[in-house]
């Protein structure tokens, strides 16, 4: 209308509410979760043909990646569903994924420089793949701590 002042209260758009939005999970985990998956793959085929690693050493990799990929998945599923893990037992999972992948990249550095072990490149992806966690896991707890992510 010509000569009348203009209503600026009134809002043309609708606000949606959260329960409109479906729950995502976060990227950071994602990743986490593919890189151990696949860290977990190449250890299970590295250990089944002619293994590079002690008995003992096989024990402690393939429960380490199967606990963190257990975690990955139950965190994917609750982030999922709309109701994620709190962040502090996720922080504390984070700071233990961070030294453990740290620690069995430098064990699997060691063990390339044993005898008579051949097809080094399984070994040093998996060197890699592990240093990459423990870089992830690095930044979800830097994340937590810093913004509360």
């Amino acid at each position: 209308m010509i000569g009348q002042p203009h209503d600026f209260t009134q809002s043309y758009i609708t606000p949606v509410a959260c329960e409109d939005i479906p729950p995502v999970a976060k990227p950071i985990r994602v990743i986490q979760f593919l890189l151990v998956a696949a860290i977990f793959a190449l250890t299970v085929y590295t250990i089944s043909s002619s293994s590079p690693y002690e008995k003992i050493e096989e024990l402690l990799l393939t429960s380490l990646y199967t606990t963190f990929l257990f975690i990955a998945v139950i965190d994917m599923i609750s982030q999922l569903s709309g109701e994620p893990i709190t962040d502090t037992p996720m922080f504390l999972f984070g700071v233990v994924g961070t030294v453990l992948f740290l620690m069995a990249a430098f064990g699997i550095f060691f063990v390339t420089n044993r005898a008579g072990v051949t097809q080094i490149w399984r070994l040093m992806t998996s060197i890699a793949l592990s240093s990459v966690c423990s870089l992830l896991y690095l930044l979800d707890v830097l994340l937590i701590y810093l913004y509360g992510y």
